[in-house]
């Protein structure tokens, strides 16, 4: 028992903990375990299936156990500190994933804010490579799309893209993968990126996420999710929620860098697409 128990990332709260056996939901466990318990959390983080910490599950948890629930406008974290602080950055990426109905514009170039789009995946990782000799403070992120062929011994590297890219995920024994000086020639997957922040990161955006010219619009690809993926539960997913799952990876990969993001898109169409929002030539 606990007097107050705080709870950061609540969104990835989840019904039962793998081998926990005795386990309960979550989200109710803290409310029965602390007088008072505080959940931060960010429901467009939510990046599993299994996830379940949103507000309406505290809600639903609070009147079942006859607790007060509190939230309000002073409850809300109104400001954050990633991504140089700039709210309209966070704008802007939604604005690029097309994730609301309502977009409001956003001037890239007024921010602070180094933001670029490469055409190929070995320029991003040398100039993300330059950014990173300065403090070892840069690092490759991607989804959910490529397999673990070094984890199950089918090959050499994970993630091959085109004749000349060749990376592997970050090694399950590294727990220092985000500042271990050795480590800036690995990928970090969502679960090992999520919560840290770095002074540039370079995302790498796989073929689960497209763009259609004839539509405009930005779609997902739930059958391009590596087959590997036995934590995110997308493929098996009904397509909007797929969607959203996809969407919130993405969005929360992109919003790792302090003062930059670096970006290769797989999907070429997709790529066009962005440097038309950043207002480059496409």
């Amino acid at each position: 028992m606990y007097d107050c128990l705080i709870v950061d990332e609540a969104h990835r709260l989840v019904k039962q903990m793998y081998r926990d056996w005795g386990g309960e939901n979550q989200v109710k466990e803290c409310i029965q375990s602390s007088l008072l318990s505080i959940f931060l959390l960010d429901e467009n983080q939510a990046v599993t299936t299994k996830d379940i910490g949103s507000v309406e599950e505290i809600k639903k948890w609070c009147v079942a156990l006859n607790s007060r629930l509190v939230m309000n406008d002073e409850t809300k974290l109104v400001s954050q500190f990633r991504c140089n602080g700039s709210d309209a950055y966070i704008q802007f990426v939604d604005n690029l994933l097309q994730r609301g109905e309502e977009t409001i514009p956003v001037n890239l170039t007024e921010l602070n804010y180094d933001f670029k789009i490469f055409d190929n995946p070995v320029e991003m990782r040398e100039a993300l490579r330059k950014r990173n000799e300065i403090n070892n403070k840069a690092r490759m992120v991607a989804g959910y799309c490529y397999d673990w062929d070094v984890k199950f011994h089918r090959g050499e590297y994970d993630i091959v893209i085109g004749d000349d890219f060749k990376a592997k995920w970050n090694l399950e024994n590294d727990s220092i993968w985000a500042i271990n000086p050795n480590s800036f020639e690995q990928v970090g997957c969502i679960h090992t990126a999520q919560g840290l922040e770095f002074d540039y990161v370079g995302v790498l955006i796989g073929k689960d996420l497209i763009f259609d010219k004839a539509s405009g619009r930005v779609k997902t690809v739930k059958e391009a999710i590596s087959k590997d993926d036995k934590s995110s539960g997308i493929r098996k997913a009904n397509d909007d929620e797929a969607r959203h799952l996809i969407l919130n990876t993405y969005k929360t990969l992109l919003t790792r860098g302090q003062k930059g993001c670096y970006v290769f898109c797989e999907d070429e169409a997709l790529r066009d697409y962005f440097k038309s929002v950043i207002n480059l030539k496409a």
